[in-house]
């Protein structure tokens, strides 16, 4: 009994000792995410291409419509954060990152590709070894679709993703599950097996968006296939071959094996594509076929210079069809009817501008510019982007097409001579708008002075504006970026004197503006000007500048693309300037006027929770303020 008892307690001691020494090993040696142990993962072969395959009209069920919805996933700890928010960010307009995360560590390798709405690649990039990737991007995103896939993993496919011009986007985490096996066989109507055949997985259905393929392989001489990576639950499976009609599996319970997948007979779609108003045949235009038989597999095709197309390898007789050509408004057909005839289909083109650009005295310039612009209602410009542009043919003509309806204003401009504007004038789709005609003449001048109140102008520039920039704007603008109504129409430099001249410019109001290296950027106008009048002439005394430049942190981690906001607070009335930390959480606001000044500091995209406390500064004129700031 003694001995029993005694043997109890020595077990009942090493058990304890065990545990401690298991605490002590788990709480002083965390594992960080990026550290977990996992095999390693190889690169994801390069995506499939979907061919001419467009969006099918199949309807989602409740388990993938619920799966298909765009995810808003964020790093689920601070570490997790801080590292997805580290990445060094190229220097981009708008980018998009995020993190590809199997069920229990990183993937490295995975390939992150984003498409638009038909399936046209934007932008593609592979994680690194911490399952991080970054996409830049080269302009604002709508509607995209992202699409993350490793080997042994089944891809995820996120919708209705968001970029907008200038935007930092941090995706979080994005995990990727095990993929599973579908196999199976190919057979024709007899039953005997299709060599050959591409066999596909396909993507959720969606309203709008290309049902791409997500994975595909060929049948073997017996028509046998064997799809990986496949998602765990129900997918569709499509089938074509040469010579047969193409058929889906749908819903598939995936893994699934020894499926017989029986194509169909084929069904040949023939048509020629004519332009309603000439009757010319239209070449390019793009067919685009979804099955009313949702069992049978899409189609699409291009015409040729005759306006012709044939699509083959259809696996049913009625489809509903979308055709699209550039220049032309997109035509729908609810139902086509398959059939031994060639179908006639007639497309209605955009509205096309014609005109000239010519001089005042008869002559035609060269190099003649002409750029479209869109209004609002009282003739104001709403967007320094046109929304066409082109050159003039040598005898000074010119055609724009593919125009939507709204009211424009035409502009024109040549070396040598002053920019003309038309008035503005409608484009509605029923007919062309009326021709435009420009006169160009030689235009105004204008002679500045920039002088310094204090120290040396350097590298002082004169600048022309049609309207007055914003404050915030004047202060942050770079000198001849067209990013919006406020953009410069004509620059000069000043001489070692401070003189510059600007000339070739249009009658009418502008604004003035004169700005130089470490000095306060000043704005004059309303100034009127008229060619049969005589120069105007103008001066500047710049006062110098402070800055504010630093890092932001949380804690001792430099904070990536973190947002430092300025507003003046002394009642000057300027709005608030906004600068973006970069790789190394580092800041430098543009050239400030003295004053006293409010910062505070926002986490970039992926951390928006993170903000800094209000920091009041009176800034003095020619001071630098080193200031870190620390966000929470």
């Amino acid at each position: 009994m003694k001995r029993l008892l005694l043997l109890s307690t020595l077990v009942l001691i090493v058990a304890l000792l065990a545990t401690v020494a298991w605490f002590a090993s788990s709480g002083t040696a965390p594992r960080r995410a990026d550290q977990a142990l996992s095999p390693q993962t190889e690169p994801v072969a390069p995506s499939v291409s979907d061919g001419a395959s467009p969006t099918t009209g199949r309807t989602l069920g409740p388990d993938e419509a619920r799966s298909a919805q765009p995810v808003h996933s964020e790093p689920r700890d601070d570490t997790a954060r801080r590292e997805a928010a580290s990445i060094d960010a190229p220097a981009s307009i708008q980018t998009l990152s995020g993190r590809v995360m199997s069920p229990s560590a990183p993937l490295a390798g995975a390939e992150v590709t984003l498409t638009r709405p038909d399936g046209s690649e934007i932008a593609r990039a592979r994680t690194d070894p911490s399952g991080q990737f970054f996409l830049a991007l080269d302009d604002a995103v709508e509607n995209g679709v992202l699409v993350a896939q490793a080997k042994g993993f089944a891809p995820t496919l996120r919708i209705g993703e968001r970029v907008q011009r200038g935007e930092r986007r941090n995706l979080g985490m994005l995990r990727l599950e095990p993929g599973v096996e579908v196999a199976g066989r190919v057979v024709d109507a007899a039953g005997r097996g299709v060599a050959g055949a591409l066999v596909r997985l396909r993507g959720p259905a969606l309203v709008g968006l290309a049902n791409r393929p997500l994975a595909e392989t060929v049948a073997d001489a017996q028509g046998r296939f064997v799809l990986r990576d496949v998602p765990f639950g129900q997918v569709r499976i499509e089938a074509n071959a040469a010579g047969h009609g193409g058929r889906a599996l749908d819903p598939v319970d995936a893994p699934a094996r020894e499926l017989v997948l029986a194509l169909a007979p084929e069904y040949v779609f023939r048509a020629r594509i004519f332009d309603r108003r000439s009757g010319a045949p239209v070449a390019g235009a793009r067919v685009e076929l979804a099955a009313l038989d949702r069992l049978a597999p899409p189609g699409a095709g291009t015409s040729g210079s005759d306006g012709a197309l044939a699509i083959a390898g259809l696996g049913s007789a009625l489809f509903a069809g979308k055709i699209q050509a550039p220049g032309y408004r997109v035509r729908s057909e609810a139902r086509i009817e398959i059939g031994a005839d060639e179908l006639r289909y007639e497309l209605d083109p955009w509205p096309c501008l014609r005109g000239s650009v010519s001089a005042a005295r008869g002559e035609t310039p060269s190099a003649i510019e002409i750029h479209l612009r869109a209004t609002d209602a009282a003739g104001a410009v709403v967007d320094a982007r046109p929304r066409a542009s082109g050159r003039c043919e040598p005898d000074g003509s010119f055609v724009l097409c593919d125009l939507r309806p709204g009211v424009y204003v035409l502009e024109a401009s040549a070396p040598g001579w002053a920019p003309r504007r038309s008035q503005p004038f409608p484009v509605q789709l029923d007919a062309d708008p009326q021709p435009q005609r420009l006169v160009l003449d030689e235009g105004s001048r204008v002679h500045a002075t920039v002088r310094a109140l204090r120290g040396t102008l350097v590298d002082a520039r004169i600048e022309m504006y049609r309207s007055p920039p914003a404050e915030a704007g004047l202060l942050a603008a770079t000198t001849g970026r067209a990013d919006g109504p406020a953009s410069p129409i004509a620059f000069a430099s000043a001489d070692t004197n401070g003189r510059a001249v600007l000339e070739h410019l249009p009658d009418g109001a502008i604004w003035i503006v004169a700005r130089a290296r470490d000095h306060v950027a000043e704005l004059r106008g309303p100034l009127q000007l008229d060619a049969r009048e005589a120069p105007a002439t103008m001066e500047f005394d710049l006062a110098p500048a402070a800055r504010v430049r630093g890092r932001v942190l949380r804690g001792e981690t430099p904070q990536p693309g973190a947002l430092v906001i300025l507003r003046r607070t002394d009642g000057a009335g300027t709005g608030a300037v906004q600068v973006a930390a970069d790789a190394g959480g580092r800041y430098e606001s543009p050239a400030l006027p003295a004053g006293s000044w409010k910062l505070i500091a926002r986490g970039a995209a992926g951390a928006s929770g993170l903000r800094s406390d209000d920091i009041s500064r009176v800034l003095e004129g020619g001071q630098t303020l080193e200031l870190d700031i620390e966000v929470r």
